[in-house]
């Protein structure tokens, strides 16, 4: 299928067409955006992508959403308690939502797709789910789920679990509904061309009310002087990731304005510590803490688009401790550490995504010098994003790795789950971490759970359990006339956008 023009979009006739694909565009998009690559999947139980998350949140509701602030939101549901046993959470939803073809959203839609998650090996979101062990209908629009243990932060959870509509799903199948997914969401789908765009049209019955953007296009655009060309000539409206290289030119530009927010996301360099028995050593560790020029890093080489960090969590994500500082750049330092271990200088593989952060490449050529410097022999070994994640995932890697993880919720409780805990992505689990961790989680009075990840955070760096190194500053570009200021998330709610102004 040839290329949309984007000079052209959606009929008037699109509403009332329902989710037929239309033959001819008569006018221009209201709003046209790029994405890094095309999603994975259009199935929400199936995809946890970064930037799959614009999609879901515009074509599905979830019964929760993360504000701005961090805070939990209400969506398709309008109240959450917890019941004394600090296991039950009884969840009230809306009565007045509609599906995309016209159904409503019931209580039975909201367990139904809550079960085919937990019953889907291939889902994505069983991690999000996992601690659920029962789930009952209390009333037409009340659900009750019962945990396996007390879980502060389940209302936040809820927010990654896009609802299905039931008998649309069974009736299609679904193959079919991946390629026609329908949602009670802003937007509707009205075409997916695979690696080229995907077109959405305002819901007009959507709870909320329609969205003031009616038309969009999605355009999966690669490579970032391909975004920034296609910025500047107008064929899109928002870049959501410009690297430093192509800012000044873009600044230059009076059509475009270029701006910069904190993200959510912490890189760091994690060890597989039975590659080397000296990968096991805390020396080892806080010898490579010590090497490495963070404000360098971040200022010189990516040109502000880094904030040197101390801990995995940015200021963002509740747990964050503003007390610890640092480590400091410090190679003779690092020289002392590394002579305590049985290290001599043999070669050890550093892997990493070259397809997933700003100048990866480069920052790992940055961090092997550094290492270098202070005796430490790397081997930079370039991985795409998609062979990287599951190899990351099931702690597979070997070595050192070079990685970015953060809570998109924006809750410490996510990282220490995932990256602390028995059973996550560590590769040496402390026993008084992986317990504060599990206490952080179950505790509901928010100032000692802040308490407790502090410790947990102040343990690491003292162990050097991961090496962070900085807080990603996204850096975005749009037309003039686009008023958009991203959450630190940086993904697409164009149900809070306005139309670009004429």
């Amino acid at each position: 299928m040839p290329r949309l023009n984007l000079k052209l979009t959606l009929a008037a006739a699109l509403a009332a067409a329902g989710m037929l694909v239309p033959a001819a565009y008569a006018q221009a998009p209201k709003l046209t955006v790029a994405l890094p690559s095309d999603v994975p999947s259009l199935d929400p139980t199936l995809d946890l992508s970064l930037h799959g998350f614009s999609f879901r949140l515009n074509v599905y509701d979830q019964l929760t959403e993360t504000r701005p602030d961090g805070s939990i939101g209400e969506r398709l549901a309008t109240k959450w308690e917890i019941q004394p046993d600090g296991l039950t959470w009884d969840v009230t939803i809306r009565t007045d939502t509609k599906f995309h073809d016209g159904s409503p959203v019931t209580a039975d839609d909201v367990i139904w797709t809550f079960e085919k998650v937990i019953a889907d090996s291939r889902s994505a979101l069983k991690t999000y789910v996992g601690r659920v062990q029962k789930i009952e209908k209390i009333s037409d629009n009340q659900i009750r789920f019962t945990l396996s243990e007390k879980f502060a932060i389940f209302p936040k959870q809820l927010s990654f679990v896009s609802i299905l509509p039931q008998k649309a799903f069974e009736a299609m199948g679904e193959e079919e509904f991946g390629k026609r997914p329908i949602g009670s969401g802003p937007y509707k789908l009205v075409e997916h061309v695979r690696d080229d765009r995907i077109v959405l049209a305002a819901f007009e019955d959507y709870w909320r009310g329609a969205p003031a953007i009616k038309d969009v296009v999605m355009r999966p655009i690669p490579a970032p002087l391909a975004r920034s060309n296609a910025l500047m000539t107008g064929e899109i409206d928002i870049d959501p990731n410009v690297p430093p290289s192509l800012i000044a030119g873009l600044e230059a530009n009076p059509d475009v304005k270029v701006q910069k927010s904190d993200g959510f996301r912490v890189t760091y360099i994690g060890f597989n510590v039975s590659y080397h028995p000296a990968m096991a050593d805390p020396n080892f560790r806080l010898a490579v803490d010590h090497a490495i020029d963070r404000a360098t890093i971040s200022t010189r080489l990516l040109g502000g688009l880094g904030k040197p960090s101390a801990q995995l969590a940015p200021p963002v994500t509740l747990g964050h401790d503003a007390s610890i500082l640092v480590t400091p750049y410090d190679p003779e330092k690092a020289k002392e550490y590394l002579a305590k271990t049985s290290y001599k200088g043999e070669p050890i593989p550093f892997e990493y995504p070259n397809n997933n952060y700003a100048l990866a490449d480069d920052v790992a050529q940055a961090i092997a010098g550094y290492l270098g410097n202070v005796g430490i022999n790397i081997e930079l070994k370039p991985m795409e994003f998609s062979a990287f994640l599951p190899a990351w995932s099931q702690r597979k890697l070997t070595g050192m790795f070079n990685f970015a993880y953060g809570s998109s919720i924006f809750d410490s409780s996510d990282i220490t789950a995932g990256m602390y805990e028995t059973n996550s992505r560590i590769y040496q689990v402390d026993p008084e971490i992986d317990r504060l961790s599990k206490e952080a989680r179950a505790t509901f009075d928010e100032a000692k759970r802040k308490e407790l990840y502090s410790q947990i955070y102040k343990m690491s760096q003292g162990m050097a359990a991961y090496a962070p190194l900085y807080v990603e500053v996204l850096s975005f570009a749009t037309r003039a006339n686009v008023k958009w200021e991203p959450q630190a998330d940086g993904f697409y709610r164009f149900y809070r956008m306005e139309p670009p102004a004429k």
